[in-house]
């Protein structure tokens, strides 16, 4: 082998080496990002539950107001209702806000300045 090829096997194996670390990086970026975005995630659907079930006890009041336009005060039955359509509303923006609004976007911008910077060096 002459001394051009040596070096050139040398850079090959730099070359992959550098790239194997680079994908082990951007793999751990992503893993970590992943794992912050289910937490986003659950707390979301916590909210969303919690949000749910006071839908549901505002549909009960009204239920409970109907039965009580009957004979009992229909004042009290409806303010209650509109206590917990109120809390279930505020449940609801409120897990909104927790969904993540894109998958992943660290580790996609990280992997696009990879793609980029590979493509330069080609």
């Amino acid at each position: 082998m002459t001394s051009e090829t040596v070096s050139t096997m040398e850079l090959v194996k730099a070359t992959v080496a550098e790239a194997r670390e680079l994908v082990q990086l951007e793999l751990g970026i992503a893993r970590e990002e992943l794992k912050a975005e289910m937490q986003r995630v659950k707390r979301a659907a916590i909210i969303a539950g919690l949000a749910t079930g006071s839908v549901f006890l505002a549909f009960a009041s009204l239920l409970i107001a109907l039965i009580l336009v009957l004979g009992a005060t229909l004042q009290a039955a409806l303010l209650v209702a509109l206590g917990f359509a109120v809390i279930g509303s505020a449940l609801g923006a409120c897990a909104y806000r927790f969904v993540p609004k894109t998958v992943l976007p660290r580790a996609r911008h990280h992997l696009q300045n990879d793609f980029n910077e590979l493509k330069e060096h080609i």
